[in-house]
């Protein structure tokens, strides 16, 4: 009998979609036909890949098994969970055909919860909900113009409100573009009287 870190086909399916989420965070594609611009894994990519490094021949054959009553082991549970997803890693990037990529999906592994008990998934997708941007490289630009925004604000002093106005506005545009959200309207001059 096989033993699986899931115990029925809905929590494969949830750990599929929230590791293909953790994916897509970290940017993890499969390598184009040569010379050629990556391809994303998507959701049913994700589920063909998970059941491979699980040691199956198709997304199919990890239902008909789970349907067929397979032994449950959380990774979390009295194993090494992190060695575990470092396997899973290692097996999911030999089935992408590219060994570069493990240390990010060893992330969205961990991000995502791959394979653990229902509240650590819960709490893994309540995070990646909270995330204000859709990728890895987002979280880092992102970090940058905060950390720009507050280097500059810091010499505030002498500076007129429209000044410090232009100066959010500004922060506020560029974390827009970021995201690719609407930019916020550039503030009037204030009125002098």
């Amino acid at each position: 009998m096989q033993v699986l870190p899931f115990c029925s086909i809905e929590e494969a399916k949830a750990n599929a979609l929230a590791l293909c989420r953790a994916l897509e965070f970290y940017a993890v594609c499969i390598p184009g036909p040569e010379g050629g611009a990556p391809i994303d894994v998507g959701l049913q990519r994700t589920q063909g890949l998970m059941a491979k490094a699980l040691g199956y021949v198709r997304w199919e054959d990890l239902v008909s098994s789970l349907a067929a009553g397979a032994q449950v082991m959380y990774l979390d549970m009295g194993a090494d969970r992190d060695a575990a997803h470092r396997a899973l890693a290692t097996s999911f990037a030999r089935c992408l055909g590219t060994a570069d990529v493990v240390d990010n999906i060893e992330r969205a592994m961990s991000l995502s919860a791959f394979g653990c008990t229902l509240k650590m998934r819960k709490e893994a997708c309540r995070q990646l909900d909270s995330f204000p941007c859709k990728t890895v490289d987002q979280w880092q630009r992102l970090v940058t113009l905060q950390a720009g925004s507050a280097y500059v604000s810091r010499y505030n002093r002498g500076r007129s409100a429209y000044e410090i106005d232009i100066l959010e506005w500004e922060y506020k545009k560029n974390v827009a573009e970021v995201l690719g959200t609407k930019p916020p309207r550039k503030p009037r001059k204030h009125k002098v009287s």
